[in-house]
């Protein structure tokens, strides 16, 4: 496992991706960050709530430089994407070894959504970013013999951080949170679900108050769940046949994802030396399995997204 070979995963993630950015608005989304930039007003679907406050802060400083709100996050786009491609190379030479994690991070670099998110004003590719990087660090806490306290409370804070960019990591994350914390004990468990719930409570009172008050934001959120449990989710009165139209878009879009890696997804489970693998650390498995599945649990019965 090298920096530099993460380092030029990251410049090739740049290289490949600049050319291809976007001058327009990408979609419905796009514009309601962009009325965002000007106000925050999550109520008002500027953007769509919960608002993630600390995406619009980012894009609202590079905005204040560049004077183009869909420069500012195609370049979040860009940069997101390229330190994708590079700490998932560090993780999966972490969780296996240095060809398997060549490997992933080629297959990302030349993933073909992946490589067009990183070029429009959408914030997928922050989304991944935090994800894999929140991953490496409660991997590292659990694999650690020593100082796993301080391990986890730097892991926590940037789980707590990174729900502030994107709350659905709040649910995304939670089970790896949950067996770095089963690993590190129960002293350091107290310890970093107190950093974690006073960064989060620390986003909410800060949306709160920059939507105009807790009664604001409290309606914005409501007013959204109730958008999608009418319109996608199994909660709604759809019941369930929402199940059919996310299940189908949740196929449709990883079959565009993976393109001819599909076949090998349904394959490698077959390999009796694949499964090998994966069970020989059973931890890494569950590891594995937890970080892949959990989204599962919001993308099928509530509501996919884009």
């Amino acid at each position: 496992m090298s920096w530099r070979i993460a380092l030029l995963f990251v410049a090739l993630g740049i290289a490949t991706r600049l050319p291809f950015q976007t001058q327009n608005l990408w979609a419905h989304d796009s514009v309601l960050y962009e009325r965002a930039i000007a106000r925050f007003d999550p109520l008002n679907q500027r953007p769509q709530p919960p608002g993630y406050l600390y995406y619009v802060i980012t894009i609202r400083a590079i905005d204040a430089v560049t004077g183009d709100a869909n420069r500012a996050m195609t370049v979040v786009s860009l940069v997101a994407d390229a330190l994708a491609i590079g700490l998932l190379y560090r993780l999966a030479a972490r969780l296996y070894d240095e060809r398997t994690a060549r490997i992933s991070a080629a297959f990302l670099l030349s993933a073909v959504t992946f490589w067009a998110y990183g070029g429009v004003a959408y914030p997928y590719t922050l989304l991944a970013m935090l994800s894999i990087g929140c991953a490496l660090l409660f991997w590292r806490v659990i694999t650690r013999e020593r100082a796993r306290l301080s391990a986890l409370v730097v892991a926590s804070a940037a789980w707590g951080i990174a729900i502030g960019f994107r709350s659905d990591l709040a649910i995304f994350l939670a089970p790896l949170w949950l067996l770095s914390a089963w690993a590190a004990g129960l002293a350091a468990a107290v310890l970093g679900a107190a950093v974690v719930a006073a960064l989060t409570a620390a986003w909410y009172v800060a949306s709160a108050v920059a939507d105009g008050g807790f009664a604001s934001f409290a309606e914005a959120l409501r007013v959204q769940g109730q958008f999608v449990d009418e319109r996608y989710s199994v909660f709604g009165p759809n019941g369930l046949a929402a199940l059919y139209p996310n299940v189908y878009d949740l196929a449709r879009f990883l079959g565009r994802g993976l393109y001819f890696l599909a076949q090998l997804v349904a394959v490698v489970p077959l390999s009796l030396s694949a499964r090998h693998i994966e069970l020989a650390d059973r931890r890494r498995a569950l590891f594995v399995a937890l970080w892949t599945c959990t989204p599962l649990l919001i993308y099928v019965p509530v509501h996919l997204g884009e």
